[in-house]
């Protein structure tokens, strides 16, 4: 990733780190956030609010990057990349794999807020809730129902950061307009060997280009 984008500074978070942020960025929750039981949850809310406090791009680390973020992109309040459809349509989803904002924009405190508001994220005890709540489906359920009050996000095309993907996830179909391609590892949902051994796999191959 380094390679590709010359100049940037690069972080790995750690748990001590995500939850030091939450202390210093959103002390009203951190208590609760520090009686989440699920790791990913946390990683969920910490992502954001990476955004919020320092911004910048956020890549999960099963994100490969094609080449260099333009300009146009980079000139943006706030990207968020959209998963699968389009704005406006019933399918609309937007992915938390990869996005990027300057610090401070409203959109990160108003959704970390309506996570700890609307709903009780340290007693969750099913993890198939969390996409519905911190993750994907919540991040765009939050969309639909507040967008209006941030008019100056920029949600790139499918193909430009989520392309469909081939070869058992290492390659993809997005064309010159790929700037990614996701991984989707999602190594927190509980798997058979079967797909523990895929997953090894595409870890051992992900380098290769294709």
């Amino acid at each position: 990733m380094q390679r590709l984008l010359p100049g940037w500074t690069c972080y790995v978070w750690d748990d001590a780190d995500n939850s030091e942020l939450m202390r210093r960025a959103f002390p009203e929750f951190a208590e609760r956030y520090e009686r989440i039981r699920f790791g990913v949850m946390k990683a969920d809310i910490a992502r954001c609010a990476y955004m919020h406090a320092h911004g910048g791009f956020y890549f999960d680390t099963d994100y490969k990057l094609l080449r260099p973020l333009d300009a146009q992109v980079l000139s943006q309040h706030c990207v968020l990349p959209v998963e699968e459809g389009a704005p406006g349509h019933e399918d609309f989803k937007i992915g938390n794999a990869v996005f990027g904002s300057e610090p401070g924009h409203p959109f990160w405190r108003a959704f970390i807020e309506h996570i700890f508001t609307a709903h009780a994220p340290e007693a969750l005890q099913d993890h198939r809730e969390i996409p519905m709540i911190s993750g994907p489906r919540g991040l765009t359920r939050f969309y639909n129902a507040h967008g209006s009050q941030f008019a100056d996000i920029l949600f790139p095309p499918r193909d430009a950061f989520h392309p469909d993907r081939t070869w058992f996830g290492l390659g993809h179909r997005g064309g010159k307009i790929a700037v990614g391609s996701h991984l989707c590892w999602a190594s927190w949902r509980g798997k058979s060997p079967r797909r523990k051994l895929t997953n090894y796999l595409r870890r051992k191959l992900n380098a290769v280009p294709i």
